[in-house]
């Protein structure tokens, strides 16, 4: 009989530790690999390291304007206030 185990992040956490699959581990890492040039070829060479850093500081950028309440006004909506109060 063959058995199978489905894990995810909460398990991996509580093995693993926070210090290695915390959201702060995971972005650190993406960091890391963008430094390294591991996404290049994801991008298909259209965006160099430089770039790519770009972009993920703009978007911790609006996340945090985001956080500040700046969008609230913008809300349409029950649900995309509720997506707003949750980040």
């Amino acid at each position: 009989m063959e058995r199978n185990l489905l894990v995810g992040n909460g398990i991996n956490i509580q093995f693993g530790g926070v210090n290695v699959y915390s959201n702060s581990a995971i972005l650190n890492r993406v960091i890391e690999n963008i430094r390294a040039g591991k996404y290049i070829a994801l991008t298909e060479n259209s965006l160099s390291i430089d770039e790519q850093l770009g972009l993920l500081k703009g978007l911790v950028r609006v996340i945090d304007q985001i956080k500040a309440g700046k969008y609230r006004s913008q809300v349409d909506g029950l649900f995309m206030l509720m997506e707003m109060e949750r980040i």
